[in-house]
């Protein structure tokens, strides 16, 4: 199982993990084409999904991302498989 295999396992987990980094997020959404990062600096940074126009606004608080963000990418991510 590769890296990137791990990663996608780990961040789908249920019950929803409360250690996930954005640099984690970021890194999965780099492997999806219709996927697009917004980096914020001292602001959000964006997970963007083009075809559907969707934004995931991830406000950079501490290291970990809060469980809602994360089960919004989740659910993003079951669209993106869906289609």
């Amino acid at each position: 199982m590769s890296t990137i295999e791990k990663l996608y396992e780990r961040i789908m987990e249920r019950p929803i993990r409360k250690d996930i980094t954005l640099s984690e997020i970021v890194r999965l959404a780099g492997r999806y084409d219709s996927l697009t990062v917004i980096p914020g600096g001292k602001h959000q940074t964006k997970i963007v999904h083009c075809d559907s126009g969707t934004i995931i606004p991830i406000p950079c608080h501490g290291s970990a991302v809060g469980c809602a963000y994360v089960e919004q990418f989740q659910n993003l991510l079951y669209q993106i498989e869906s289609e």
